[in-house]
């Protein structure tokens, strides 16, 4: 069983790295899977995931794909 000890500890740690972001922005992460067919087959290939972030600007949805 876990120790009030160690949440408080590891709520603290969270704090920490939560003070040391220097910056956010606003939008949202996703994963995205990409469906391909291979050359010479009907079998669908199911790449990913890949990660998404996307937002708006001037209205318009704005996607780029992060890498690792």
């Amino acid at each position: 069983m876990i120790e009030i000890q160690e949440l408080e500890g590891r709520r603290e740690q969270i704090l920490t790295e939560i003070r040391n972001i220097r910056t956010m922005r606003k939008g949202s992460v996703t994963e995205q899977f990409l469906k391909t067919k291979r050359k010479g087959s009907k079998d669908l290939v199911v790449n990913g995931p890949y990660y998404l972030y996307t937002r708006k600007e001037k209205g318009k949805s704005v996607g780029r794909r992060l890498s690792e």
